[in-house]
């Protein structure tokens, strides 16, 4: 279960670094479509770092002497990290429920007082629950997969930042060729 919710923060965190790498880079109007391929980018893309970790776990597991005692001392990393990750997701998932209230000033206030704050801190976050992990169970098979779970994390947004900065200016001189040149 504890590797299913790691999973899912995981995925639902990529999707909204996608969006936040594409925010501010379009000049359409209506930005629904742009806006949802943004987020169905970076899930995807955090798909690839989620097996990139699995692939190092199986490895972790596989030359372990004691693949039983790796495997829950593994899990046991994966609640301490849990601990951490868990809240913080709560809070933005929350925040993004009040978000569908038809209040502009609500939404606005959300964006300033918890949205804001919350992007700005989420490497720290990543970075905690690595270090709990680490601490938490000092192995150095936890070590290396905490710290690269971290360093995707961190990196995500940035990563999925390049695929909107390179080549996705408007230069058209017509609405209609602004518009076929932003869509994604």
């Amino acid at each position: 279960m504890t590797i299913l919710a790691l999973y899912l923060m995981a995925t639902i965190d990529s999707a909204f670094c996608g969006y936040r790498s594409a925010a501010g880079r379009n000049a359409l109007i209506d930005k629904h479509r742009y806006y949802r391929h943004a987020m169905l980018e970076g899930a995807l893309a955090g798909q690839l770092a989620v097996a990139f970790v699995g692939l190092i776990a199986v490895a972790i597991l596989a030359f372990s002497s004691d693949p039983s005692l790796t495997g829950s001392e593994l899990a046991a990393a994966s609640r301490k990290m849990i601990a951490i990750y868990l809240p913080y997701a709560g809070v933005v998932l929350g925040a993004l429920g009040l978000r569908t209230a038809p209040s502009v000033d609500l939404r606005s206030t959300l964006s300033a007082i918890v949205f804001g704050p919350l992007t700005l801190i989420r490497p720290a976050i990543a970075i905690a629950g690595a270090a709990w992990a680490s601490i938490s169970v000092p192995r150095p098979e936890v070590f290396l997969l905490a710290t690269v779970t971290a360093i995707l994390m961190v990196s995500m947004e940035r990563l999925l930042g390049l695929r909107y900065s390179r080549g996705n200016k408007i230069t058209a001189s017509s609405p209609a060729a602004a518009e076929e040149h932003c869509r994604p």
